[in-house]
């Protein structure tokens, strides 16, 4: 038997709506009352409301019969006091609603009493089960930063307002416009300090977001979209070609404008790396710069036998890209014998070669 409001930490704000109680009716009769309470929904925002409900009973000489026009209680344990009264109907039904007030977060205790205080002794008190009723907290992002290369790699890093619990997962997920079809492509979780960090890869354009998918509670909440939107680059007329003791390679490099229309892309730095025969490892020998239509043309050091690629490292309109193949040049027949150490000026990833990307 509930009988006073019981104090809650970090309890809720609630908004209600009271209801006139009709008089009790008096009936020795009756021996003992009985009330239940049902809550929907249990979870709401600010602003939104949840409905208590349930029927009140009594045992008599017949059994049990429903009791029409009676007070019955609400009660909020955390709100300091109860939350108001409604009325039951001729069926023994009551219904009463209850609101999250602005800033109100956490979780309530929500049960129902009937003849609490006592005052009609032909009537028992009863009180229902408990009910829970949640506010979870409504989260903005606090800032953060999004970057992104031309090979796909998109990080985006931030925090949110209220700060997330250390370990709360953020994904990393990618979308072709923007609207739907949202994929996670990578999972980042919150440090002691609530921040993020998340890198994932798309190797198309599209659009970008940060989610938190929430909890009991929590809201879920989507970073604002961020839009990588890049035209795609490729190599056409790629040549490389022994010139005495140097390699000539040239080519061109091709942009898209518009969907429909596509030329050399003046202005450019392209890289020009090599692997020797049987080895694994690519090595940045040289650059050149394409002109007005694109073309590039340059002589590099010949090293010996082995394997000529051009790289393009893309811009912030632009993805990368790379020759489509690699052109084998054989050794002049009286090369010197040249050394890595001392012949190639550093290296460069094996990976780094053949990645295409479609816009």
């Amino acid at each position: 038997m509930h009988r006073t409001s019981r104090a809650l930490a970090g309890a809720i704000a609630i908004v209600t709506a009271w209801s006139a109680a009709a008089p009790a009716l008096a009936d020795t009769s009756i021996e003992q009352t009985h009330i239940t309470a049902q809550l929907s929904p249990g979870k709401i925002s600010i602003g939104q409301s949840a409905t208590v409900t349930g029927h009140l009973t009594a045992d008599d000489a017949t059994g049990t019969v429903p009791l029409a026009n009676q007070p019955v209680t609400v009660y909020l344990l955390g709100s300091g006091r109860p939350a108001g009264q409604a009325t039951t109907d001729g069926n023994g039904d009551y219904s009463f609603k209850i609101s999250a007030a602005p800033g109100s977060t956490g979780q309530v205790t929500v049960f129902a009493a009937f003849n609490d205080t006592g005052a009609d002794p032909a009537y028992t008190s009863a009180s229902s089960t408990s009910l829970s009723l949640r506010v979870p907290v409504t989260r903005s992002f606090s800032g953060g930063e999004i970057r992104a290369d031309a090979y796909g790699y998109v990080t985006l890093a931030g925090s949110f307002y209220p700060s997330l619990k250390p370990g709360a997962p953020v994904a990393i997920q990618f979308s072709p416009n923007g609207a739907d079809h949202w994929k996670q492509v990578a999972l980042a979780h919150a440090d002691h300090d609530g921040y993020f960090r998340g890198t994932g890869y798309s190797g198309q354009s599209g659009w970008w977001r940060a989610y938190y998918p929430g909890d009991a509670d929590d809201y879920p909440i989507a970073v604002d979209n961020y839009k990588n939107w890049r035209w795609n680059t490729h190599f056409t007329g790629f040549k490389a070609r022994r010139a005495g003791s140097k390699v000539k390679v040239s080519g061109t490099l091709v942009r898209y404008f518009s969907t429909t229309r596509m030329g050399g892309f003046a202005g450019q730095t392209v890289q020009i790396i090599f692997r020797f025969k049987g080895k694994k490892t690519w090595y940045l020998i040289g650059h050149a710069k394409t002109n007005s239509k694109g073309q590039f043309s340059t002589k590099v050091k010949h090293y010996g036998k082995g394997y000529y690629a051009v790289l393009f490292r893309g811009t912030t309109g632009t993805w990368a890209s790379s020759t489509a193949k690699t052109i084998y040049v054989r050794s002049a027949p009286a090369a010197p014998a040249l050394t890595l150490s001392s012949a190639l000026p550093g290296g460069i990833p094996a990976s780094a070669p053949l990645i295409l990307h479609t816009a």
